[in-house]
């Protein structure tokens, strides 16, 4: 048996209920019929089950779940075809972390943000570049992967907008009658992969606010095996439920673990970047160190900014995006060929709708009057809007005391009714009835 047999857990629907306390994560594993075996378990005993288990067999996933609060993380991948020849994988990995690191010190507006806080790690093989990049600083968190989700989205919409405005492209007319800020990204890269070569040629247009060159704007996007143009950046890691591959972990069947990169300029142009491979005479603290920093739902300090859709908001103003006038709350209308571009995810802002901004307000008053430190993480609503839940983290109106994982409750908000009710979400008080208060 891997894992502590107390700590066993066969069905995802079992794991995600516990909470992340401080040095436990939530992890699984990957079996050889695909299924995955999922646990719970502290850093010190998975830094002991990488060190004991052989590479092939270090099948090891973090598991990120609804609701958790997340480092800065992507995956950034492409096929070697020839489609793709033209990429500098070298100058694709440095401006990535050149623009994010950009705009999340624009987001929090903290400077001790610095570009070393980037964590580049590898697995590539000789069928396509594949890299998974994390923003280890304890400052700075995001609510959950649907914030992460939507400032990517953005950030991606941002520099094809400043690119496709800038002028140094032959073909402006068809830019010029055609662009708008309300464009989404699906719309934004059909009208890019007109003109991109042309925008590779280009070196010393920026890109917006930022000092990034156009034509490093081109190395972010590449063909899929479908013969699409996508961002390179996998936007489907970022689903409500997600396993993220660990440092030093293999897929299962192959021998490819996640290993560290180190990036390296020299005379302030863009260099190699050498791979760093884990041999036997690196230092055991190092690798212990590096699982630690790359381990996405880790927490912050006390000190740290947690992203929601209102820091965001603001962020776009700051950066003159609009959003998008036409978004809808799920997915937005684009064309059908069009929809397989970005990798199958074609929704937009999650736009709340009146009730739901309604509910959050007064959710928002309600924990600011019981003087509870509690913050909303997530809001679902129920059948036809009637009932709509509000998903709190750190709640303190529990009575009964757990110490299993972090406090979390659901305020449950009827419409019609203008009534709530709030439960504890932590056995066994999630059996408890419903006791309906009115909301005034």
């Amino acid at each position: 048996m891997i894992l502590p047999q107390h700590e066993m857990h066969w069905k995802i629907a079992h794991c995600p209920i516990r909470r992340i306390k401080e040095n436990e994560y939530r992890i699984s594993i990957e079996l050889k019929d695909k299924k995955r075996q999922y646990s719970c378990i502290s850093f010190e005993d998975l830094f002991k089950l990488i060190q004991r288990i052989q590479a092939e067999k270090r099948t090891f996933y973090e598991h990120i779940s609804r609701g958790d609060a997340v480092k800065f993380y992507l995956d950034f991948e492409y096929y070697r075809i020839a489609e793709n020849s033209i990429v500098d994988n070298q100058k694709s990995l440095l401006t990535i972390r050149k623009l994010f690191v950009t705009m999340i010190r624009l987001l929090i507006q903290i400077d001790s943000i610095s570009e070393e806080d980037m964590i580049i790690l590898e697995s590539s093989s000789c069928e396509k570049h594949s890299y998974h990049m994390i923003f280890d600083n304890e400052h700075v968190r995001f609510i959950d992967t649907d914030s992460l989700h939507l400032f990517i989205r953005q950030i991606l919409r941002y520099i094809l907008l400043n690119t496709l405005k800038h002028k140094c492209v032959d073909n402006r007319n068809y830019l010029v009658n055609n662009i708008n800020d309300d464009l989404i990204l699906a719309e934004l890269m059909e009208m890019f992969e007109r003109i991109r070569l042309e925008c590779f040629s280009c070196t010393k247009c920026k890109v917006g606010q930022i000092e990034i060159s156009v034509s490093d704007v081109c190395n972010l996007f590449a063909y899929n095996q479908n013969h699409y143009l996508v961002p390179c950046i996998d936007l489907n890691v970022y689903s409500a439920e997600q396993d993220f591959r660990m440092f030093m972990c293999t897929k299962m069947g192959e021998v490819r673990p996640l290993l560290k990169y180190n990036c390296r300029e020299k005379n302030d142009q863009y260099r190699l970047i050498e791979e760093t491979m884990i041999t036997e005479e690196t230092t055991i603290l190092m690798m212990k160190d590096m699982l630690q920093r790359s381990l996405i739902t880790a927490p912050a300090t006390e000190e740290n900014v947690y992203v929601n859709r209102e820091i965001l908001y603001e962020w776009m103003k700051l950066i003159n995006l609009k959003k998008c006038s036409g978004t809808k709350r799920y997915v937005h209308t684009v064309p059908k060929d069009r929809k397989r571009s970005c990798h199958g995810n074609i929704t937009d802002i999650n736009v709340l709708n009146n009730e739901e901004s309604y509910v959050e307000k007064w959710v928002k008053d309600y924990l600011t009057n019981i003087e509870s430190p509690g913050i909303i993480h997530s809001i679902n609503t129920g059948r036809n809007g009637r009932l709509i839940l509000c998903n709190i983290r750190n709640m303190n109106t529990c009575k009964n005391f757990h110490d299993d994982y972090y406090n979390d409750s659901t305020i449950y908000v009827n419409i019609t009714e203008k009534q709530f009710s709030i439960r504890c979400n932590r056995m066994p008080c999630k059996n408890n009835r419903w006791i309906w208060k009115d909301m005034f």
